[in-house]
C-alpha cells in the first residue's frame, strides 16, 4: 500500500498497539521523531502528520509514523522566531493528546522552536515499515534526491505494523 491510502479512510485489520506502547497515550514515545510533512485535506476535514520514527526511542515500531486526526476542528502551525532554513529536521521535544470539548486537542512541540495543534473528533496512528532503507539522511550535507530517496512521502510504499485511534467520548 502507499502511504497516502492511510488518509482516505481508517484501514481494518492492522494490529492495535498495547496501551503502554500507545504514542496517543504515552505521547514522549513520539520524542525524537521528525516531522516530515503535514497534509490538509479540506473535502475530508483531515489533517496528517508524516513522521520519521527512526532515530526515535527504540520502543516504536516501524520507521514511519502517521498521526491522522478525522474531523479536524482546527489546525494550527506556528514557528517561533526565524525560520531555518530550506531543509529542517524538525524533531519532536513535547507532546500532549488532552480530551476536549470539541473532541480530542492534540500538541507537538518541535525542536527548532515551532509547535503544531489540532482538534479533531478522531485521531490515530499508524506505524509502518516504509521502502526507505536504513540511513537517516544528513540534511546538511545530502542532495534533494538524496534527502527524498531515503525518507518517506505520502507516495511511498509501506507496510501496516499496528495503529492506535481515539474517538470522541473515549480516552
Amino acid at each position: 500500500m502507499l502511504i497516502r491510502e492511510l488518509l482516505s479512510n481508517p484501514v481494518a485489520g492492522i494490529p492495535d498497539i498495547e496501551p503502554d506502547l500507545d504514542p496517543l497515550r504515552s505521547t514522549w514515545l513520539l520524542h525524537e521523531c521528525q516531522v516530515l510533512d503535514i497534509r490538509i485535506n479540506a473535502l475530508r476535514s483531515t489533517v496528517a502528520v508524516l513522521l520519521e520514527q527512526r532515530a526515535a526511542f527504540d520502543s516504536l515500531k516501524g520507521n514511519t509514523g502517521i498521526i491522522v486526526m478525522r474531523g479536524i476542528r482546527s489546525v494550527h502551525w506556528e514557528v517561533i522566531g526565524s525560520v531555518p532554513g530550506s531543509l529542517t529536521a524538525w524533531v519532536v521535544v513535547g507532546a500532549t493528546v488532552a480530551a476536549g470539548s470539541e473532541g480530542f486537542e492534540m500538541s507537538i512541540g518541535l525542536s527548532p522552536s515551532a509547535r503544531l495543534t489540532g482538534v479533531a473528533e478522531i485521531i490515530e496512528y499508524y506505524a509502518v515499515d516504509a521502502n526507505i532503507g536504513l540511513i537517516i539522511p544528513d540534511y546538511m550535507e545530502a542532495s534533494n534526491s538524496e534527502i527524498l530517496s531515503t525518507v518517506a512521502t505520502w507516495e511511498s510504499a509501506a507496510v501496516p505494523v499496528e495503529r492506535s485511534s481515539l474517538h470522541s467520548g473515549q480516552y
